[in-house]
């Protein structure tokens, strides 16, 4: 059926043919042709396939079944494979092993047996006996006695004391002075006098057996190149002397000492002992680990921690010994030369130089002395303040000090720490200005009180 309509030269919409104006984008259709032949159909070219650019892309209803028939497709094309491929799974290694028991079977029909040839081996003659060997007797080894050695005799020099006649003979501990003092028939240790002769007993170990051992047994052992004869008798002469549990102990220095631990005891119990504090102990034993010891408290703190095991053996402060007073004499005594004390030369012990104190924390100044105080003669303990440029002394005749909480910084918003240096003298209370010996000098830091 024939229609008049107009086409726009614009957007080439259809129009009535009785339109003035586009109704899609509003051109005047006035000078439009008017065509009354059947319309074109814009929507289909020859072919079937749609100009996607006349727009409603989406509306287009063969192109939608289109596509959906690839998807279609495509789903069961991949789900005839996976069947095919689950069967030839599921099927191919009995189909397998039938066609390999046929080719077997095939293979056994024209397979002949041959017989396994036989093997002959040789005649083992045996030889004749071994002639047995006879355990010949030695000769016993007879141990001679060794000679007991000499003691160690010595003359007292210009200014020297006991323990340093000790130290000529090889000992290097305190606990012989008071067996040197039984055996010259002293007083005392400072009881000694230039040119008098001393006897000392050398250092030495068990002493040597001095008879014989009974047991003479001796046994041959064969090696390649004969016979020899080892006598048991030399094992068990050393065997009566021998103690599994001996081993060399280390020398100690003058005022420390070895501790055996005791069943029952702790890092508590030892620090109460010997007046000494975690610090100390930690210092004297470094192979042992003080967890979460806080070394400004004596005692380390609740949380302190350090284990220990019944017959382990420690290092401990001790102090030397001391000097025995002489009674007073009557006057009819005869008289003898003024002892000399033993040159005293302390060495400083803890705190470490450079160790940081908290505010709260009591310091206490520790060292280890070589010798005996004489009468007269103190420790001078000298603290300086370097930060406040103060200077502060104390004596004492004990190896320790406790620094007095008045020593402390109080500028803490000034100076919140403070750096101290100390040093010990020997002096005599007759001349104090000139120390007899001193020490270097070691530092710490103290925070300062709020």
């Amino acid at each position: 059926m024939a229609e008049a309509y107009k086409i726009c030269p614009i957007c080439n919409a259809s129009n009535p043919g009785s339109a003035t104006i586009c109704w899609n984008c509003g051109t005047t259709l006035r000078e439009v042709e008017i065509y009354t032949t059947p319309r074109k159909a814009i929507n289909k070219i020859p072919g079937g396939n749609y100009l996607f650019r006349y727009g409603e892309t989406d509306l287009y209803e063969n192109e939608v079944y289109a596509v959906g028939q690839r998807y279609i497709y495509g789903c069961f094309g991949m789900l005839t494979a996976l069947m095919l491929f689950g069967l030839i799974m599921f099927i191919g290694p009995s189909a397998l092993d039938t066609i390999t028991s046929i080719q077997i079977n095939t293979n056994d029909s024209s397979t002949t047996n041959t017989p396994i040839p036989q093997i002959v081996y040789p005649t083992v003659t045996p030889a004749p006996p071994t002639p047995t060997r006879t355990l010949s007797p030695t000769p016993t080894l007879t141990l001679t006695p060794v000679p007991t050695p000499e003691p160690c005799i010595q003359t007292v020099g210009p200014g020297e004391g006991l323990y340093a006649v000790v130290l000529r003979c090889g000992h290097r501990s305190p606990d012989v002075i008071d067996l040197v003092v039984e055996i010259n028939n002293l007083s005392s240790a400072n009881a000694v006098r230039e040119g008098q002769t001393i006897i000392v007993p050398y250092p030495t170990s068990a002493n040597p057996p001095t008879e014989s051992p009974a047991d003479n047994s001796s046994a041959v052992l064969p090696t390649t190149e004969g016979d020899v004869a080892v006598s048991s008798s030399i094992n068990s002469a050393f065997d009566e002397n021998f103690d599994p549990e001996f081993f060399p102990t280390a020398t100690l220095p003058p005022g420390i000492a070895w501790h055996t631990i005791q069943t029952g005891e702790d890092m508590i119990s030892i620090i109460a002992q010997y007046d000494a504090s975690v610090q100390v102990l930690s210092e004297l034993n470094p192979e042992l680990t003080f967890s979460q010891c806080e070394f400004g408290i004596q005692f380390g703190g609740p949380r302190c921690s350090v284990l220990l095991i019944a017959g382990q053996q420690i290092r401990v402060p001790v102090p030397l010994p001391t000097a025995t007073l002489s009674p007073t004499p009557s006057g009819s005594e005869t008289p003898t030369p003024t002892p000399t004390p033993t040159f005293n030369a302390p060495t400083i012990l803890s705190p470490a130089s450079g160790t940081f104190f908290e505010r709260n924390k009591l310091i206490t100044l520790r060292w280890v002395p070589s010798g005996t105080l004489a009468i007269d003669e103190v420790y001078r303990v000298t603290v300086e303040d370097r930060t406040s440029q103060i200077v502060y002394t104390a004596d004492t005749q004990n190896t320790s000090f406790v620094i007095p909480i008045e020593w402390q910084g109080t500028d803490a918003e000034i100076n919140p720490r403070h750096e101290f240096v100390w040093r010990v003298s020997v002096i005599n209370i007759n001349m104090p200005d000139t120390p007899l010996f001193t020490t270097p000098t070691a530092t710490f830091t103290w925070e300062s009180s709020e």
